[in-house]
């Protein structure tokens, strides 16, 4: 949890002012939520040598991860979302993923969800 606190600290200080410090999960992992924004990724770039690892998970999460999120993007592909995009090969989606307003959209996210892994989150409405 200290590792997680100074990684906050940096966050703030290389941009991102209002990053929260970690939470723990019932598991007692440490959770933190890098922003998905120019400014969140070039922070956590300039601190990630205070996180684990320096930040990268172990190759076979990375692997679980990506294959949870490609099944999940083909998944919102047949539920009406034709143009959801796949994860990078670092599994992640484009930020542009998230803008789509159409009505069945949130509705395909929510069916979609629990094949994600635990990987994504569910987006407000």
């Amino acid at each position: 949890m200290a590792q997680g606190i100074k990684f906050a600290a940096c966050m703030r200080r290389h941009g991102v002012p209002d990053f929260p410090d970690p939470r723990t999960s019932g598991t007692g992992n440490v959770m933190l939520s890098i922003p998905d924004s120019p400014k969140g990724k070039a922070a956590k770039q300039a601190c990630r040598q205070l996180l684990p690892g320096g930040g990268a998970a172990p190759a076979s999460e990375q692997v679980r991860r990506l294959a949870s999120l490609l099944k999940y993007a083909r998944y919102m592909r047949t539920h009406g979302v034709t143009d959801f995009p796949d994860p990078d090969n670092q599994g992640e989606f484009p930020s542009t993923a998230w803008t789509d307003r159409r009505p069945f959209f949130r509705a395909a996210e929510k069916a979609c969800l629990p094949l994600a892994g635990g990987f994504v989150k569910q987006r407000g409405n």
